[in-house]
């Protein structure tokens, strides 16, 4: 079988099948990862849990494992996550609002 060419030893086995073949494309890594969404997934953690974090270490860190970007949020940056959020929380839409 290592004397065939992979095209016939494919055809050999799949000979039941409709089997296309596709030109082979590069591979490539692209990371979607960024700081406002790190910040979006700490919002969602909620706002106890990303305090207790701090309390302990004094800034949360998470690390992306696929483009190992590394992003650091302080107490201060969290407070801005969490102010933002409840500020956004609290204001209500034009139409909402009656006079």
């Amino acid at each position: 079988m290592l004397k065939e060419e992979p095209e016939t030893v494919f055809k050999r086995l799949f000979w039941q099948e409709n089997v296309q073949h596709f030109d082979p494309a590069p591979a490539r890594s692209q990371c979607t990862c960024s700081r406002e969404k790190v910040g979006g997934m700490l919002k969602m953690l909620g706002r106890e849990e990303v305090d207790s974090v701090i309390e302990e270490r004094g800034s949360v860190e998470v690390h992306c494992e696929f483009c190992n970007q590394r992003y650091d949020f302080d107490p201060v940056d969290v407070a801005q996550l969490f102010v933002a959020k409840e500020l956004s929380q609290g204001v209500s839409r034009a139409s909402d609002q009656r006079h």
